[in-house]
């Protein structure tokens, strides 16, 4: 490049160690994804039907408060 070899080398000692938080930081981001996908296909399958008919105030399916 058309850098200064030390800067190059302070700017890849200052950056590789935020290249590795960037990493963790999209694995914690799919992990949180993967849980949100799991509740939105767990409220979206209930319907309460059972636990409304029989006036509980706990979802036994979803573990859902419906009062």
């Amino acid at each position: 490049m058309l850098q200064d070899p030390n800067v190059e080398r302070y700017i890849e000692i200052a950056v590789k160690p935020l290249k590795k938080e960037i990493e963790q930081m999209k694995a914690q981001i799919e992990v949180l994804n993967q849980a949100l996908r799991i509740h939105d296909v767990n409220v979206s399958v209930c319907d309460h039907k059972e636990a409304l008919e029989k006036g509980y105030p706990l979802c036994n399916k979803c573990s859902k408060w419906l009062v």
